[in-house]
């Protein structure tokens, strides 16, 4: 076990944050179409410039569905900063050590991630002005450091079953493929806001393929029109005003009018397509 040096305090306030950083799930900003610009600073994206995650302990001890929600939230989030970035850090601090071991697990196994060093700590810290409670005392932690995988560069979870189920609106025969002219034609590169870099990347790996798309290659393909900070609310209106799909759910039980559990269930029966294994 290896000790080490003062941490920055600016660290450490990070990982009190984290749970913020769930905006997939929790933001529902409108955006304004006459605001529309293909850069980083529009509506549409959401910079992630730092590629570390940080896993701290629970304010009280959590239930089991909510340590399932808090490791799927964290999934995403690493899944999301690989598609930005060659490597990240995964720092679990005390009780999230556990946690940061299944989230590194989860995304080792699927393909996302390689797991390049993994080493413990015992962090002497001592900062009297902070306030956060491992600004003073000894802790430890557990310090990951990712790669990609094989399967990084492409969208997962939620935005891969869209793609399915825009797949699966331009095949209704269900043969498990569809043509690259209709692939093409879908303009993927307008409707998700795409550099004229990630346009130029997906036409290269269209012309890698043959006249027929099957589902794995077209969500490849689609992957290269959908940046890495695309918000997810935006991803879903588009999805509904380009294509028609079913807008995102706006969440379980808002008051005691909301739809609850059976609301939400029926909304995702429109457009729940089985996902790719692995992609």
């Amino acid at each position: 076990m290896a000790e080490t040096t003062k941490i920055d305090d600016g660290e450490l306030i990070a990982s009190a944050t984290v749970a913020d950083e769930a905006e997939d799930t929790a933001e529902a900003a409108a955006v304004d179409s006459e605001a529309e610009e293909k850069d980083a600073s529009s509506p549409f994206y959401k910079e992630v410039s730092d590629p570390r995650l940080f896993i701290t302990r629970f304010k009280q001890k959590p239930r089991r569905r909510q340590m399932n929600q808090r490791i799927s939230m964290y999934v995403e989030r690493a899944k999301r900063l690989l598609r930005g970035h060659e490597t990240i850090r995964v720092h679990g601090i005390e009780e999230g050590m556990a946690t940061a071991c299944s989230v590194v697990e989860i995304l080792r196994r699927e393909g996302i991630a390689v797991v390049n060093s993994m080493q413990t700590n015992l962090n002497v810290q001592s900062s009297p002005k902070s306030r956060h409670p491992f600004a003073n005392g000894t802790y430890l932690s557990m310090d990951f450091v990712l790669g990609r995988g094989e399967l990084s560069a492409y969208v997962t979870d939620r935005k891969q079953r869209k793609l399915v189920a825009l797949f699966e609106q331009k095949d209704p025969e269900r043969t498990g493929k569809i043509s690259k002219a209709d692939a093409v034609a879908l303009d993927m590169g307008d409707a998700f806001y795409s550099t004229e870099e990630e346009q130029a990347a997906a036409a290269a790996f269209a012309d890698t393929l043959g006249d027929e798309i099957s589902m794995p290659d077209f969500i490849k393909y689609a992957s290269y029109f959908i940046n890495h900070n695309l918000r997810l609310p935006v991803f879903f209106d588009r999805c509904a005003e380009v294509y028609g799909l079913t807008s995102r759910p706006r969440g379980r039980g808002r008051g005691r009018r909301g739809k609850g559990r059976k609301g939400d269930a029926a909304a995702a029966t429109e457009d729940s397509p089985t996902a790719v294994s692995g992609e």
